[in-house]
């Protein structure tokens, strides 16, 4: 049998809000654990066809959209 090991990831010393308490519109980094809304915070990248959703804590693309 073969255990998965986990670790919580809090971001500035504060534990993440339970899944059902977040806004759909937050943004959460896999990497780091940065959270915040959509609209906020986030580094956009706009390129001719996507938008990216860049953690400005870490550095990795979170989301990308597709503009219309």
């Amino acid at each position: 049998m073969t255990g998965i090991d986990t670790c919580s990831t809090t971001h500035g010393g504060r534990e993440p809000p339970v899944a059902s308490e977040r806004s759909k519109s937050i943004l959460i980094c896999p990497t780091c654990g940065f959270e915040s809304a959509a609209g906020e915070n986030w580094i956009l990248r706009s390129g001719s066809e996507t938008r990216e959703f860049v953690c400005p804590d870490c550095g990795t693309e979170v989301a990308s959209r597709q503009l219309l």
